[in-house]
């Protein structure tokens, strides 16, 4: 297990820095961070989110499916992870994420 500082972006694409569990190349296991009301940041209750490591976005959330399992069949699709823009991505990426996802 490899344990590393992540810059996570939030819902209203703040960041904040967590406690990573880095488990292939270009995912890593975060910790579910919510934005208060007040503006502050803290810990969801309970959950897991699979976070995009060079661009700090979650891609899903625990209890959806095996996040170590699907992170590495994601490191398998025909994606440069390294490249990756989850806020421009492309129909054909969210076809073949969509399409892996469906499979679970």
């Amino acid at each position: 297990m490899t344990l590393a500082l992540l810059s996570v972006r939030l819902a209203d694409h703040s960041r904040v820095c967590v406690t990573a569990e880095q488990i292939s190349e270009h995912f890593a296991l975060t910790p579910a961070v919510v934005l208060r009301p007040d503006g502050t940041c803290g810990l969801a209750d309970s959950g897991q989110l699979l976070t995009h490591i060079p661009s700090g976005y979650p891609l899903t959330y625990a209890g959806w499916t095996d996040l170590r399992r699907f992170a590495a069949d994601l490191e398998l699709l025909p994606i440069d992870w390294s490249q990756f823009d989850p806020v421009a991505i492309t129909d054909e990426q969210h076809d073949l994420i969509r399409s892996l996802a469906e499979q679970r």
